[in-house]
């Protein structure tokens, strides 16, 4: 079915077509504090296997749902009208979560257990299988060791300072 268009898309059984501007989906619930499926999607036994739908209360929640390999339909992710997204698992990321809008500030992975947190496009924190460092200015200033830690550059503290079983 082509609705707006004089040929289909591809494979896709329903192709719409809108101009600029224009919606190219609509649904309209009818009922409050209920739940409505806006798109479900069924094996081919007819059994639904997955949808997004929406709670239709007053702060409305997009709701993602997923076959969970039983049979059941459970949730996987909740998209609240607070702008909050919930993860009923894990959340696998491939690298870095950025800070919206400030491209030179996040943290991630580097690469297997390799993890780092950047502010200002300085490293500022780091941690690998075998040592976690701080850092100033780029320069590793702080670092974990199998004997305890080792500082680079000099230590000013504040307050009192206790130390024991020291030797030279």
């Amino acid at each position: 079915i082509a609705i707006n268009r004089t040929s289909q898309l591809g494979s896709a059984k329903l192709t719409i077509q809108a101009d600029a501007g224009e919606d190219v989906f609509g649904v309209q619930c009818n009922s409050n504090n209920t739940t409505t499926k806006l798109i479900n999607v069924f094996n081919s036994n007819g059994a639904d296997i997955a949808s997004i739908t929406i709670n239709n209360d007053s702060t409305p929640d997009m709701l993602f749902n997923v076959d969970n390999g039983s049979g059941a339909i459970t949730q996987v992710l909740k998209l609240d009208s607070s702008q909050n997204a919930t993860f009923a698992g894990s959340l696998n990321i491939p690298g870095y979560v950025y800070h919206s809008g400030d491209t030179n500030t996040y943290f991630g992975f580097t690469t297997n257990d390799e993890f780092l947190v950047v502010a200002g496009g300085s490293n500022k924190f780091a941690a690998d299988a075998n040592a976690a460092y701080m850092y100033y200015q780029g320069n590793i200033k702080l670092q974990t060791t199998s004997s305890g830690i080792a500082v680079t550059g000099g230590v000013v503290a504040t307050g009192n300072i206790s130390a024991s079983n020291l030797s030279g």
